[in-house]
């Protein structure tokens, strides 16, 4: 058996207040004064033994970073809700509560699981918060009211 070298990727794993990492570089982004306005670690080399070596990776619908943090599960939860929830407006707005609650349970609700084994682990207070915001957030997206919205019988 071969692994798919397509499909396959090398994660290099780090502390989050590493200085160095295998495989990779800080690269800081400064301003006129010298101040340190964002810093990234990029890649030293692209692949070994033709597997590539990748800065993030998604195993089944858990996005994990080099420092193992939130965010970017957060920013793809962030982004597949606002498709979901633009895809399935025309339905939501003419809808009952019921049938707007269920088809969120069904359809974003399960988005917040890999969030949720990575939140207990969470030791910062800052990103958990992200994550009860995004809740938050999506929750009230969908429409209160479907009186104030005119629905078509075609949908």
């Amino acid at each position: 058996m071969e692994l798919n070298k397509n499909k396959s990727g090398v994660l290099v794993f780090a502390p989050r207040r590493a200085k160095k990492i295998p495989l990779m570089k800080l690269e800081t982004e400064r301003d006129i004064h010298g101040n340190v306005i964002e810093s990234n670690w990029t890649l030293t080399i692209r692949d070994i033994s033709g597997v590539p070596i990748v800065t993030k990776y998604k195993y089944p619908g858990t996005y994990l970073a080099s420092i193992l943090t939130m965010n970017c599960q957060i920013e793809c939860i962030e982004r597949k809700s606002n498709f979901l929830f633009t895809r399935l407006y025309p339905y939501l707005s003419c809808s009952t509560a019921d049938a707007r609650k269920e088809m969120w349970r069904t359809m974003v609700f399960p988005l917040f699981n890999a969030l949720l084994i990575l939140l207990y682990f969470e030791k910062a207070k800052t990103n958990s918060w992200g994550g009860a915001e995004i809740i938050n957030r999506n929750i009230q997206k969908v429409p209160n009211d479907p009186k104030k919205y005119k629905c078509s019988t075609r949908l």
